[in-house]
């Protein structure tokens, strides 16, 4: 299907539904033959990709407006607005769906829990605190996508704080880190992993926040955001080269090109490999044994 519009982001799918936003704010929505059943208009540009789950068609703006629409016709549902800074990361953020609930990072260093149907806030946590005398300095964006495994939702902020909080406890933060990082975390039942500013790779015991390991091979190669795979951890740097690292001690297992120059979408953990996108818009599937 072409959508004769140009796409600002990527696409959510629940299965029957997807959905696509246009640079102009145009949130479009697909049946599972590819068949367009509705269009709406988002309140700006969309540069987040939409998420799709509970009948609803969620969308965040670009000045922070978080809208849903119901997946049948597109009629708005609820509407969500949070102030937002001065400056932020131009960078890849992605919300979640787990069990009715939407799951989203902000620019204001704070995540939120939100029905899908309702739009009522079930809660929000603080990942970090903006600090400094200009702008620049306190961009704290959560970056990435929300990780949940089991009661523990995590996120990672640009200049603040990596962080896991226990929702079972309503939130409470189980532990944190001085961190930054600007393409978000991956995690699997054991560990959450992520790069700081130096492009060092972490990773982290998901039940106390203990450092497990380092590795500084990668470092300065731009980085994207990680993705688990089996028996690995994947990340893409600059040259458009996917990296696998041991997801037990941090040990390089190799690495690929797959053409195309750099790597800045989130990768895709898949049971047989990991999916990268190029920037010259290159699919690969990278096999992992």
């Amino acid at each position: 299907m072409n959508a004769a519009k140009r796409l600002s982001a990527g696409v959510g799918a629940d299965g029957t539904t997807v959905a696509v936003a246009a640079a102009d704010g145009t949130v479009i929505a697909l049946n599972d033959q590819g068949v367009e059943m509705w269009t709406a208009k988002a309140a700006s540009e969309i540069t987040v990709p939409p998420v799709v789950g509970s009948g609803v068609v969620v969308v965040r703006s670009s000045d922070y407006r978080i809208q849903a629409f119901d997946a049948r016709n597109g009629n708005l549902l609820w509407s969500l607005q949070r102030p937002g800074p001065a400056l932020a990361l131009k960078t890849n953020i992605q919300m979640e769906m787990v069990d009715g609930l939407l799951i989203a990072g902000m620019p204001n260093g704070r995540v939120m829990a939100i029905d899908a149907r309702s739009g009522a806030v079930q809660w929000e946590g603080t990942v970090a605190v903006s600090k400094g005398a200009t702008d620049l300095e306190r961009i704290i964006d959560v970056v990435g996508a929300p990780q949940m495994q089991g009661p523990l939702l995590c996120g990672a902020a640009y200049q603040g704080r990596i962080v896991c909080f226990d929702v079972s406890q309503g939130g409470v933060p189980v532990w944190d880190h001085e961190f930054s990082n600007s393409v978000g975390p991956a995690s699997d039942a054991q560990f959450l992993y992520a790069s700081d500013g130096r492009d060092i790779m972490h990773a982290f015991s998901l039940r106390d926040g203990t450092p497990v390991w380092t590795q500084e091979g990668l470092r300065n190669r731009k980085l994207s955001a990680p993705a688990v795979v089996p028996q690995a951890v994947a990340v893409g740097d600059y040259e458009g080269f996917v990296h696998l690292l041991s997801r037990s001690d941090g040990r390089l297992l190799g690495r690929v090109s797959v053409g195309g120059g750099a790597i800045t979408s989130p990768l895709v953990g898949t049971d047989r490999g990991v999916l990268v996108q190029a920037r010259n818009g290159n699919l690969v599937l990278v096999g992992v044994n």
